[in-house]
């Protein structure tokens, strides 16, 4: 009974221990590198892009390499976990802002490019920072760029399915999670009990050995 008293003590213990430290189906947390399969769909249901069969998606949250809905999303999936969610444009690529449409003279644009609908341009903004601009209609004497990002105003709905994670060592190799932190310490005490127990035990039958009389002579 004693035995299996202590294999079930030591089993709570190692249990805590197994779920305290890191485990190969971490979740994702910031600072972590993923790669990502997405299938990214507009309001009309039209697809706009697809990465599978082409290169998944690779980046590291916390880093402002995706846009703020998607990296939310993100947090606490699994390795081979799917998830469908819906953006507004808020948590995507923004509102559209008429102010970022400007015209300008056709002059200007750089030596040896000619104006064609929809393609993309360097161009600068008032603050001196520059930017990719797409150009819309335009005429013989003008030219209107537009920086907003094409799917500004758009709400976008992702499917995305997770293939890696590459844990951040500087924010994990020591992390505990709360499971396995409130079993391991509930291991230890009771642990702790037992050998308390114990050691009472033979105390209380060694000082009754010492007053038991003697039956033989």
């Amino acid at each position: 009974m004693k035995k299996t008293l202590w294999l079930l003590l030591l089993g709570i213990a190692l249990l805590g221990v197994a779920l305290a430290l890191p485990s190969a189906k971490q979740v994702v947390r910031e600072g972590d590198a993923i790669s990502v399969d997405y299938v990214l769909t507009l309001e009309d249901g039209t697809v706009y892009y697809s990465s599978i069969g082409n290169e998944p998606l690779n980046a590291t949250l916390g880093q402002g390499q995706l846009i703020p809905g998607f990296e939310e999303q993100m947090i606490g999936m699994r390795v081979g976990e799917t998830r469908t969610f819906t953006l507004p444009p808020e948590k995507a690529y923004g509102n559209y802002l008429p102010e970022m449409v400007g015209t300008f003279d056709r002059n200007r644009l750089p030596e040896g490019v000619e104006p064609e609908i929809g393609k993309q341009i360097q161009a600068n903004l008032k603050d001196g920072t520059q930017t990719v601009a797409i150009i819309t209609p335009f005429t013989n004497t003008t030219i209107t760029l537009d920086a907003n990002h094409p799917l500004a105003g758009q709400t976008l709905t992702f499917q995305i399915k997770l293939l890696k994670i590459d844990e951040n060592p500087a924010l994990h190799s020591q992390s505990f999670t709360n499971a396995g932190w409130i079993v391991f310490i509930l291991g230890v005490l009771a642990v702790g009990f037992a050998i308390f127990y114990h050691k009472n035990a033979l105390s209380s039958v060694g000082s009754r050995r010492s007053v038991r009389p003697r039956l033989v002579r």
